[in-house]
């Protein structure tokens, strides 16, 4: 622009004066408005829970100032906590509601989420939902599921230690339709056929609602291929792979769900 702009600073008092503005009437916002912004960095050592409080005064030829709103920033290093509700012995429904109480403290910035693991009958922890409250309800079979959940918090503050796990036995439900011919066991199957000279096969079962990560590596532990990478509900897979560009070699396929990880070899023969 061709606005003359002076910039000074008196201790912690920032002062703008621009020349030469000339506003039209605001009649058709933002027509006739405008704004400064600038940011600050903390002082370093800064506790968790320290306020910064600003507001402006601004002026307009010889009027009266105006004075904006404060604005309350808070420091946050500190992760959010979460305790798990309890949960009934046994259950017999096919869906069951898990609560928690998360806290990010009295200085905190507050809840932005919380992610919630389930194992069932012994498997390792598997991510089965995100949410913005206190509980989520999930899809259950017979057996004994456990659960914690992590929080994070609106400034990104991921909570690093795992709440006391609850857990419940499943038991009274009917299976039916895709539940009766679906495989409640991690499992990752071997690629069919192998070797191959293109195209292969490979199969995995999820025995929960989970978010899935499926890649292939060449030897030296190069990612060459996301075959999986979303959240999918519990049943079998077959997932096809198409090689093409690559070469002969050994390559690595990985299933990682969770705290479950398995890797398998495949080998290309062109």
């Amino acid at each position: 622009s061709n606005y003359e702009w002076k910039k000074t600073q008196t201790g912690n008092i920032l002062r703008w004066e621009i020349a030469g503005i000339e506003l039209p009437p605001n009649i058709t916002p933002p027509e006739g408005e405008g704004y400064v912004t600038f940011s600050v960095t903390p002082k370093a050592n800064l506790a968790s829970g320290t306020v910064f409080r600003n507001r402006a005064e601004i002026v307009f030829d010889l009027n009266k100032p105006i004075i904006t709103n404060t604005v309350v920033n808070t420091l946050d290093f500190t992760p959010p906590t979460t305790t798990m509700q309890s949960l009934p012995a046994t259950h017999s429904g096919d869906s069951l509601v898990v609560r928690w109480l998360s806290s990010d403290g009295p200085s905190g910035s507050g809840i932005e989420s919380v992610a919630l693991f389930a194992s069932k009958d012994g498997g390792p922890f598997v991510h089965v939902g995100t949410t913005f409250a206190n509980s989520i309800k999930i899809k259950v079979t017979n057996g004994m599921y456990k659960f914690y959940g992590l929080a994070t918090d609106n400034v990104g503050n991921v909570e690093s230690v795992k709440p006391a796990i609850v857990q419940t036995v499943v038991s009274g439900v009917v299976k039916v339709g895709d539940i009766t011919a679906s495989p409640y066991t991690f499992e990752l199957q071997q690629n069919y056929p192998n070797p191959f000279s293109e195209t292969t096969t490979i199969s995995f079962n999820l025995p929960l609602q989970s978010l899935v990560s499926l890649r292939v590596f060449d030897a030296l532990g190069r990612e060459k291929a996301i075959l999986r990478s979303e959240q999918l509900p519990a049943r079998k897979y077959t997932q096809q792979w198409n090689a093409e560009g690559l070469s002969s070699g050994m390559y690595y396929y990985q299933l990682r769900v969770g705290d479950y990880v398995q890797t398998k070899k495949l080998l290309l023969l062109r």
